[in-house]
């Protein structure tokens, strides 16, 4: 399959992406993406070849999930159910092609980094984008239909129409309220009006009224001044990170410290949970919660700053996250 693909380039169309299903050897089914490059040199001769993959499978699982809870939702919400269902496809899509640009390497050091700084920065603007839809079409056309709902409610004298009517009126406010909250997980209005620390207390708030953890958080000379795609790739990191301890550490509480100094950013998210082998990140046996820290690593790295980590089985984990003052885009 490799062979026929890599024959397949050529200097018109040099890099092509497949995704493929893997059996591991204890039987689980995984998914893979790769992408394959052909490099040419001036006089348009083939040079050499490259390869980069990755593990999609929480990806797909999520695509799948998502697919079920879309089925369910057909079944309970009127015609405007079909509109949100072709709008939610729309964006599955456009958020998996923005994906499939994250893992395409450049050949040297230098072009990895300045397309991370330009990813992060794409990346971010699509939520945006993606939130600012969300509110002007869905959430405007939900709010009408509650509106409707109410009028016909008042205007109802079969007590049969009525209580129909009221379960309708129930599916919208749900609809609205999970609108409401998908548009603030894609983009939260306070970073971009507050900036990084008030975002950081958002995410805080967020996290112990959605998921029960609660968060003790501290911050050092708060001043911040940091290019926007560290800004972003720093609270993007730190909600990966506390995610992992919801899922991962079987506790209730964290912390979290923000310290700012003359050349660069710490960021420490600490737990007293399971913890784990640090020498497992990204192996088949820990690849789950591997995969989007070695993703944070890299990303970090990519724009001068790391990821350190500090973990033992039964003792909890210690992130820190480092960044600099200024990333070397602005060099």
């Amino acid at each position: 399959m490799v062979k026929q693909h890599l024959s397949s380039l050529n200097s018109l169309e040099p890099i092509k992406t497949i995704e493929h299903r893997i059996v591991m050897p204890d039987g689980q089914i995984r998914w893979h993406r790769w992408i394959h490059r052909a490099i040419y040199n001036r006089k348009g001769t083939l040079v050499e070849y490259q390869s980069a993959g990755r593990d999609i499978t929480e990806q797909k699982e999520t695509q799948e999930a998502l697919l079920k809870a879309h089925s369910e939702l057909e079944q309970n919400v009127t015609e405007r159910t079909a509109e949100l269902a072709t709008i939610n496809k729309t964006l599955r899509k456009k958020i998996t092609e923005h994906k499939e640009t994250q893992r395409k390497f450049l050949a040297s050091h230098e072009q990895l980094r300045a397309l991370t700084s330009d990813l992060i920065t794409t990346e971010e603007r699509e939520r945006r984008r993606i939130a600012t839809e969300l509110h002007d079409h869905i959430g405007q056309t939900l709010a009408i239909t509650r509106i409707k709902l109410e009028m016909l409610h008042a205007l109802a004298s079969y007590s049969g129409l009525a209580e129909a009517l009221e379960e309708i009126q129930d599916f919208v406010k749900q609809a609205i309220q999970e609108t409401r909250s998908l548009m603030t997980k894609l983009s939260p209005p306070v970073f971009y009006e507050l900036g990084l620390t008030a975002a950081l207390e958002w995410l805080m708030q967020y996290f112990e009224e959605q998921h029960n953890l609660k968060i003790k958080y501290k911050w050092k000379n708060d001043h911040v001044s940091l290019n926007q795609d560290v800004q972003i790739l720093l609270l993007q990191a730190t909600r990966e990170l506390l995610m992992n301890v919801v899922k991962h550490a079987g506790v209730k509480e964290a912390e979290v410290i923000l310290r700012t100094y003359r050349k660069q950013i710490k960021i420490d998210v600490i737990d007293h949970g399971s913890g784990f082998e640090v020498s497992k990140i990204g192996t088949p046996v820990d690849w789950r919660r591997g995969f989007g820290i070695f993703s944070i690593h890299e990303r970090l790295k990519n724009l001068g700053g790391q990821l350190q980590i500090s973990s033992q089985r039964g003792e909890g984990t210690h992130f820190t996250l480092i960044a600099p003052h200024n990333s070397k885009d602005s060099d």
